[in-house]
């Protein structure tokens, strides 16, 4: 079964590692994550996540650092994101203390941007309170749930997945 989401009662702030740079907010991207906000891990200034990602496609995240099968995950997506071709890879760390989220980040040895997310992104992508979760964005600012595999183990399947959704 997979786990369900529960807020850690310390909030936690201090954030131990940063990752990649996360995108430069553009304005006006619009789409399902317009007024959204989350920020990267390591800094302290919110962005508008629909402006940040752009029109690029991208590979949206879910995770927790208390989370097993997203710790399993995460090598993986950054194995993928750093591939030729492959689109942009974003996590956004949910339901955790921000401290935790930077100490995996850092332990994993994860490139690809993460955000900390400020309590709306799961409201905003209507997620069920399961970990991980991965969803792809298009161009147009739609997004699409990925339900199978519900945990990546290969690039390979992450590939598909992405084939499947932006054809």
């Amino acid at each position: 079964p997979e786990p369900t989401l529960s807020r850690p009662t310390d909030a936690g702030t201090a954030d131990a590692a940063t990752s990649s740079s996360c995108p430069t907010p553009v304005p006006e991207r619009g789409g399902a994550l317009a007024g959204v906000r989350a920020r990267c891990i390591g800094d302290t200034v919110s962005v508008d996540l629909a402006d940040a990602l752009g029109a690029q496609p991208t590979l949206i995240n879910l995770w927790a650092s208390w989370c097993a099968p997203c710790r399993t995950e995460m090598p993986v997506l950054d194995a993928y994101a750093a591939e030729p071709g492959a689109i942009r890879v974003v996590g956004i760390n949910v339901e955790d203390r921000p401290g935790d989220a930077a100490a995996l980040v850092a332990q994993l040895g994860i490139r690809y941007p993460n955000y900390i997310d400020d309590g709306t992104i799961q409201d905003a992508l209507s997620a069920p309170p399961v970990l991980p979760l991965s969803f792809i964005t298009g161009p147009d600012g739609g997004i699409e749930r990925v339900i199978d595999p519900t945990v990546f183990e290969t690039s390979d399947q992450i590939r598909t997945a992405v084939k499947d959704s932006t054809s």
